[in-house]
């Protein structure tokens, strides 16, 4: 027993007198361990590659805002470019550098709560804050090296700097806290909210302590160490925009586009529209969360508790209570600073201060009921918080250990000497990208400028390897339609004229029609905003649009029997289940053209798809591009008393074809840029191609004229030509219901490089 007794003595003042290195050291191990495991799976086209693409610029030695388009600020991109410059570039050194910044936030909160004397609640909030993380989920795509990581991580070490300031040397670490946010703004401007909050905070303390004269200076000092650090941090950059002559763009880059991105983004009108917003019901996880909307709830609960109903009941300090307000108002600055797009990775990282509140709270728990009973709401706010965080964590566990499991199942680790070499990506979207990512180095030597006209969301020029030898001469690299404008004047004029140049290859979202080119290739992946992109190379041989207006009855819609039992076979295994089609009729095309298909491509809208209503931002795009197209089509729509449009009711046939051509050819205006709806013999999933059927006189059944076969090679049923069928089709997969009117764009392209293009009009036959 006296053996036993000296053991656990030793053992107690082993862990006495070493945790307080053992416990940052996990919290910082397990962030980054979890973080880490995830990071590498999958692409995001979106958020990678905008990240990506600015940071191998400025390595290439461009100027950001100046030479290329860059929304958030000079930091992150600095931070980036020297990331790639040690790393190489690859998207994943941007990824590895995020796991590290995850770690850091993680390990200050801790940090946070321990210098107060709360290990353990800091211990056990940085643990659920790390486990927090919305990338664990199967939903979720890729793993983002977004600046508001960065950003948060210096806010945290400013409000650890301004902790230690409270205690001991308040000047020097003044400065450094001064210095963090600065270098937070310079890595995403909303942290001006998380200054702003500083500045109130200091200048509360200064005004209360008047009548100590040591808290007085000491709060004087840690203002004006916080102010001559700040702006002694911002010499080299405004330094930099200066000699570069680029402060200017940088306004226009990083202020004024964003005003007007915050103000459009939502379209948010009415009470229940804003609360949405600030309240976010969080369904990005992949499962409905509501834990998000709780944490700004219950930061309010706890700010009025503590400080409007005056409960110091439970032993708080004074200097406790200040640092208390310090976290608050941090964390209500970060719940404004994302609106308005209340994603739940945004969420999270802005409410790293509120994490911090909570554990200083939970420190102070009282171990007696009565303790508890006098401060009731505030420490079921924070049991709340608690619970309902650990349940979000266990769900993330699994998610987490789902995604893992998946892609160890199903997963290839990139090595094609590009820049997303060593993430893993499941094996269909390799393949597809694989094959589009060939198509792209291929039209890059083929063109003799190296440029792409951008036509879509995402910056697909970001996957092309190598240094940049010279700033491209679209400076935004993506299509986002009003913004272009703002931040690149002429930019429509610019690619407009370029198409009809037809010189220049493009990549774009959904497979639209674009006169004088020929689609090349497409990449479906799942991305946050478009989960299809197409190329696109000048055509040699193009012929005109040929228009023909039809009725919707004369779209068949039909299954697999009515099909011949022979020739059906070439295409699929007729077997395994039902399959249902859109029968859309051909009177154009010849015995020669059908044995000489190529390629077949359509495109689809219905009168359900267009826009019921515009931002203003939207409708001046509208106004602006329609003019390409020898018409204003945004006449058609009428201005309401928010100055947005509102689509007309009493448009007639002409002004709907006008509007879905324009649709079919830009992809834009849609809520989803995933239209239009498409069938293509470039699908890899050989049932989603079309192909083309005919039916003769006396014939029971639709004979299979021409299919794209498993191996991609057009194949044409030579034995039935001399039947002379009476009508053809194109058999494609349902695209559209049987009423209401339709759009298709047909684009058929034959080995002699010749182009056929057609746009149907199947009008609403019912009216």
């Amino acid at each position: 027993m006296k053996n036993l007794s000296t053991v656990r003595l030793i053992c107690s003042n082993f862990f006495e007198r070493f945790s307080p290195y053992l416990f940052p050291i996990f919290v910082f191990t397990f962030a980054f361990q979890s973080q880490y495991s995830v990071a590498f799976l999958g692409l995001d086209l979106h958020h990678d590659l905008f990240m990506f693409d600015a940071a191998r610029n400025l390595y290439s030695g461009q100027v950001p805002f100046k030479d290329f388009f860059y929304q958030y600020n000079l930091g992150t991109v600095f931070l980036h470019g020297s990331t790639l410059a040690l790393f190489g570039l690859k998207i994943s050194a941007l990824k590895k550098l995020t796991v590290l910044f995850y770690a850091l936030i993680a390990l200050l909160i801790y940090l946070s709560c321990a210098v107060e004397g709360f290990r353990r609640s800091g211990f056990l909030l940085s643990i659920i804050w790390a486990l927090l993380s919305p990338f664990y989920m199967p939903a979720m795509n890729g793993y983002h090296a977004w600046p508001t990581i960065y950003m948060m991580f210096t806010c945290m070490a400013g409000l650890f700097c301004i902790q230690l300031a409270t205690q001991k040397s308040p000047l020097a670490f003044g400065f450094f806290a001064g210095a963090f946010f600065c270098l937070a703004f310079w890595f995403k401007q909303v942290a001006a909210f998380q200054i702003i909050a500083i500045v109130i905070w200091l200048a509360f303390n200064i005004w209360s302590s008047l009548r100590s004269e040591a808290d007085h200076i000491k709060y004087i000092k840690i203002l004006a160490g916080y102010t001559i650090g700040g702006l002694v941090l911002s010499v080299p950059f405004f330094s930099y925009l200066y000699l570069e002559s680029a402060i200017l763009d940088w306004w226009i880059n990083a202020f004024e586009f964003n005003k007007y991105f915050a103000s459009d983004s939502q379209n948010a009108t009415g009470i229940s529209a804003y609360l949405k917003i600030f309240l976010p019901i969080a369904r990005d996880l992949g499962y409905k969360s509501i834990f998000w909307a709780l944490c700004p709830l219950i930061l309010c609960v706890a700010i009025f508790q503590v400080f409007i109903c005056q409960r110091a009941s439970f032993r708080l300090s004074k200097l406790q209570k200040g640092k208390i307000a310090l976290f608050s108002l941090a964390g209500l600055a970060g719940w404004l600073a994302y609106f308005p797009l209340p994603h739940p990775f945004h969420t999270q990282i802005f409410m790293a201060p509120t994490f911090v509140m909570i554990g200083i709270l939970l420190g102070k728990h009282p171990v007696n009921y009565s303790g508890i009973k006098k401060n009731f709401l505030v420490f079921f706010s924070i049991y709340i918080f608690i619970v309902c965080g650990s349940y979000e964590s266990i769900r993330h566990i699994i998610g987490w250990n789902q995604k893992r499991l998946e892609y160890k199942k199903d997963s290839i680790k990139v090595n094609l000497g590009s820049v997303f070499d060593g993430l893993k990506i499941d094996s269909n979207t390799e393949k597809s990208l694989t094959q589009f990512y060939g198509n792209l180095i291929d039209l890059k030597n083929s063109s003799k400028s190296g440029d792409f006209i951008p036509l879509s969301v995402d910056p697909i020029r970001g996957l092309l390897p190598g240094e940049i030898v010279r700033p491209s001469e679209f400076k935004m690299g993506v299509n986002w339609t009003w913004p272009n404008e703002l931040v690149e004047p002429g930019f429509f004029n610019k690619t407009n004229s370029q198409i009809r140049l037809g010189m220049q290859p493009i990549y774009a979202d959904s497979l639209i029609y674009i006169p004088g080119y020929i689609p090349i290739s497409l990449l479906k992946m799942r991305s946050p905003i478009s989960w299809l992109h197409t190329l696109y190379k000048p055509g040699e041989g193009t012929s005109k649009l040929i228009e023909d207006v039809k009725k919707s009855n004369e779209i068949l819609y039909i299954t697999d029997k009515e099909f011949d039992l022979k020739s059906r076979s070439i295409l699929f295994d007729w077997n395994t289940n039902q399959k249902v089609f859109n029968l859309i009729p051909l009177d154009w095309l010849s015995e020669q053209e059908i044995k000489s298909i190529q390629n077949i491509h359509i495109s689809l809208i219905e009168k359900k798809d267009l826009p019921s209503r515009l931002s203003a931002l939207q409708l001046e795009y509208l106004k602006n591009e329609s003019k390409y197209y020898d018409r204003d089509l945004s006449a058609l729509f009428r201005l309401d008393t928010h100055g947005d449009g509102v689509l007309r009711d009493n448009m007639n046939e002409e002004d709907l074809k006008n509007l879905a051509f324009f649709m079919l050819s830009t992809g834009k205006l849609f809520a989803s840029q995933n239209r239009p709806v498409y069938s293509s013999t470039f699908e890899l999933n050989y049932q989603d191609r079309p192909f083309i059927v005919g039916h003769s006189e006396g014939d029971t059944y639709l004979h299979l004229l021409w299919g794209m076969i498993k191996d991609h090679a057009g194949q044409a049923n030579k034995a039935i030509y001399s039947n002379r069928p009476t009508q053809i089709y194109l058999a494609t997969k349902p695209l559209s219901n049987k009423e209401g009117s339709k759009f298709i764009i047909v684009q058929i392209e034959l080995k002699n490089l010749q182009m056929k293009n057609y746009f149907y009009s199947f009008l609403d036959d019912k009216k």
